[in-house]
């Protein structure tokens, strides 16, 4: 059997997430997350996917923003790998 040990240098990312993840911490209310997804399950449309939790929320959305920005930077050249083909059915 292999045992790995711990490499120092990554000693206060775990500490960090040891409070992150520890009972009682600032996000941990289980109940809150409950009630968010009953209201997902009563939802006459839910959504494929959902952020629980704002701090997730808030990362989500700015991750999605830079990545808008970056592709629409990116929007000629990006277009510009093909030759546009038409739609089937439509005229041209």
């Amino acid at each position: 059997m292999i045992t790995a040990t711990p490499k120092e240098e990554y000693a206060p990312l775990r500490t960090e997430l040891e409070k992150q993840w520890a009972e009682g911490s600032i996000d941990s209310e289980p109940h809150l997350a409950a009630e968010a997804l009953l209201k997902l399950v009563d939802s006459d449309d839910p959504p494929l996917r959902l952020l629980l939790g704002s701090m997730v929320y808030d990362l989500a959305f700015d991750i999605s923003r830079r990545r808008m920005a970056t592709w629409a930077a990116w929007e000629q050249i990006s277009r510009a790998a093909e030759q546009a083909v038409p739609a089937p059915g439509s005229a041209g």
